[in-house]
């Protein structure tokens, strides 16, 4: 991710980046040019009944974007915290409303069992709870960043022995769990495979990270496997799966490979060019047939994804897209509660002891009344467990025990836990790399879905992860010799990668 290279005289290298960091700059110069004219955009495109709305989306937008920018430029790990929880709000709240009132207004709806909804609708309500969330949040989660600053680790690593055996690991999970769901393997084995996946699958972000230290064999290889990956998930209709397997892979290459600022530019433009079409390609599956997995064969779910071009066909790739993101469980909470569903009022003595039973295997002890995706049966949404993706939303959960106060309590309850979970990398960066590297893979994905989850469960999974981080780590130590080095007291400024 941060290479130091200092020198005193002007090397060919200097001068065959020189084009890279002029793409760079025109980069940043059209989206802040983008961000400037978005306003008027709006103000000129969107319908006058939403006009307000998207401004207020507009808003959101440039917060997040404005600090996720801050907080890259620290170019640390438990930096990428507060990011990465931000980074499904930002595609799930806002950017759909902006988009839909733009281009698609009268598109803008999603489907529950009462009927459709519109996304506008309390449109004005539900972006000033995002706005309380924001502002909530990210204050908080910024006190315990102040100080967070590049570091030199107490040790360094074997580079290739930790990439070769993290990728292993990393690719037997990833194949133990699809090989789990296409051959009958004991309930035991079937719970481990689901497990792992859940826990493991970003550890694809030190595999990311590493790749270019592995040799051209190598690469292909992993890349290979992959695609091999998502291939499999997408034809089995898991794209989460699929997509965030390339996403974690991108996220270590872009933020700590070492790369030059135009490839990752390059990198990062050609995905986010691919993400509509794909999740449109991928989504067939789940429109023609209505389930996942490979009950109905691997070849038969492979026919019906070759049909996408006639089976989606009736919206835009855009529009589908962001339609899928748009957080439908989130908005019908607070455009319907209280109007419409009562509250859930916090209650500590209800609240408190949920937290530590979520702790407990659900076999022994489940009674959700403030987690769980089970509050959405009273907003129309057909939830079955294991199947249902639809999201209840952290704003969503915290709107639903009472409005305004949870919104704003719970926003700054959720950044001092990742301002705790801040310090815990940085600890453990201090300690050693690896240390580092294996805890924020363990966290990537329990912070990535932030935005869909509810507070318990994400305070759950987090907890889950640190002590299974633990675990990793300790394992990965018997197969890797770590080389000690005096501890640099002098903090410095690292290549920021953005």
């Amino acid at each position: 991710m941060y290479y130091h290279e200092y020198v005193d005289e002007i090397l060919p290298a200097d001068i065959a980046e020189a084009p890279a960091q002029n793409f760079y700059v025109q980069a940043k110069w059209l989206l802040v040019a983008f961000m400037l004219l978005m306003p008027g955009i709006i103000f000129v495109s969107v319908p006058t009944e939403y006009v307000y709305i998207c401004l207020l989306a507009y808003l959101n937008f440039s917060i997040i974007v404005f600090f996720s920018w801050r907080f890259i430029r620290k170019g640390t790990l438990a930096a990428m915290i507060p990011v990465l929880s931000l980074s499904y709000a930002i595609l799930a709240w806002p950017t759909p409303i902006i988009l839909f009132g733009i281009f698609y207004p009268t598109q803008a709806y999603y489907s529950t069992l009462s009927g459709y909804h519109f996304m506008f609708e309390a449109g004005v309500k539900v972006q000033l709870c995002v706005l309380l969330f924001l502002a909530g949040y990210l204050p908080t989660v910024s006190l315990a960043l102040r100080n967070d600053r590049y570091i030199e680790p107490k040790a360094i690593i074997q580079t290739k022995s930790f990439g070769y055996v993290v990728a292993i690991l990393a690719t037997a999970v990833l194949f133990f769990h699809g090989f789990s769901k296409i051959v009958r393997v004991p309930t035991v084995a079937a719970y481990l495979a689901e497990g792992f996946h859940k826990y493991l699958n970003g550890l694809v972000f030190i595999v990311g990270a590493l790749l270019r230290s592995f040799p051209k064999a190598a690469k292909i290889t992993i890349l290979v496997l992959i695609g091999i990956t998502v291939l499999f998930y997408t034809v089995g209709n898991n794209r989460s799966w699929a997509v965030l397997c390339v996403a974690f892979l991108t996220l270590g290459i872009v933020f700590y490979g070492g790369y030059s600022r135009k490839t990752k530019l390059v990198i990062i433009i050609c995905l986010a060019l691919a993400f509509p079409l794909y999740v449109t390609i991928a989504n067939v599956t789940r429109e023609a047939i209505g389930t996942v997995g490979f009950e109905e064969g691997f070849q038969y779910r492979l026919g019906i994804l070759r049909e996408w071009r006639q089976l989606s066909a009736e919206r835009s790739a855009a529009a589908f897209t962001f339609g899928r993101m748009f957080h439908g469980g989130g908005h019908a909470i607070i455009s319907m509660t209280p109007e419409k569903i009562p509250y859930r009022l916090f209650r500590v003595q209800l609240f408190i002891p949920e937290c530590f039973e979520a702790l407990l295997p659900g076999r022994l002890v489940y009674r959700p009344y403030y987690r769980g995706t089970h509050i959405l049966l009273d907003y129309g949404f057909n939830i079955i467990e294991g199947k249902t993706s639809t999201e209840v939303s952290m704003i969503g959960n915290f709107w639903s025990m009472g409005g305004w106060l949870p919104v704003i309590f719970g926003s700054i309850a959720l950044g001092l836990w990742h301002g705790f979970l801040v310090k815990i990398l940085q600890r453990c960066w201090r300690a050693s790399e690896m240390k580092a590297l294996v805890y924020f893979s363990v966290l990537l994905p329990f912070l990535f879905w932030t935005s869909n989850w509810d507070f318990i469960t994400h305070w759950r999974t987090t907890i889950y992860g640190l002590g299974l981080a633990t675990i990793i780590y300790w394992f990965l130590k018997l197969f890797i010799t770590e080389q000690r080095r005096e501890e640099s007291s002098i903090e410095e400024e690292p290549t920021y990668v953005l």
